[in-house]
């Protein structure tokens, strides 16, 4: 519980990419870094489905929602996992369905804004 309380905390700080007119592209590479920085191989991350979101609190504040793909240790590919990423805050869906990415995604990946190619 702790940790969802943690989450939602630091989706209120989320990004203002709307409020601030932030370019979408530099939004979304941020989002790329954060998300495979702690991969084994992060060069070898590929994404699919991105978007920036507004989420559910409005306020402005945007997300980027979408899915990755990278070799695991074994240097085979895992599989595209949902992810969103709202300011410092990366969250990844767990193979078992379970986790933070189950709890902020509905929130945070509310309203589509740009698709993202």
């Amino acid at each position: 519980m702790r940790t969802v309380f943690i989450g939602l905390v630091l989706a209120g700080v989320s990004m203002t990419a709307l409020a601030k007119g932030e370019n979408y592209n530099a939004l979304v590479a941020k989002a790329k870094a954060e998300v495979s920085k702690d991969f084994k191989d992060p060069e070898s991350a590929n994404f699919r489905n991105l978007g920036v979101y507004k989420s559910k609190t409005g306020k402005g504040r945007v997300s980027v929602c979408g899915e990755v793909n990278a070799k695991n240790a074994f240097g085979a590919y895992v599989g595209y996992r949902p992810f969103v990423v709202s300011g410092e805050l990366a969250a990844l869906a767990e193979p078992d369905g379970e986790g933070l990415y189950k709890t902020l995604a509905p929130s945070l990946c509310h309203e589509l804004v740009r698709s993202i190619k």
